[in-house]
């Protein structure tokens, strides 16, 4: 059961409640749960999962995935598409990028 967490899905976290994981619109919402889960002495990536939004350093402060959005990308195709002057479809995929640390705990599992 995951969530696109906002505040009643924290407040439902802070009052008992064991969601899987948690998606983030912005990287740096994560202090909220997890100063909830610490209290709670759950772990990131045992007890629940998450990923944050926009590659920010919070990510990388909080050790959780984030979404690149890819938004250097997606300005050069806007610039194009608007320098063309034509109607144009523009796709952009975000990556997702994983802490080192998991990474890491990943390829010495598989080993």
């Amino acid at each position: 059961d995951y969530g696109l967490c906002d505040d009643g899905v924290v407040k439902e976290f802070e009052r008992g409640g064991a969601p899987d994981g948690f998606i983030f619109a912005f990287d740096y919402l994560y202090g909220k749960v997890k100063k909830i889960a610490d209290k709670r002495g759950l772990m990131l990536g045992k007890d629940y999962d998450a990923v944050g939004y926009g590659d920010t350093p919070w990510a990388e402060i909080y050790g959780i995935p984030t979404m690149d959005p890819m938004i250097e990308l997606m300005s050069e195709k806007v610039a194009e598409a608007l320098d063309s002057g034509r109607n144009m479809t523009i796709e952009i995929k975000p990556v997702l990028k994983v802490p080192a640390i998991e990474l890491r705990s990943a390829i010495r599992e598989a080993s």
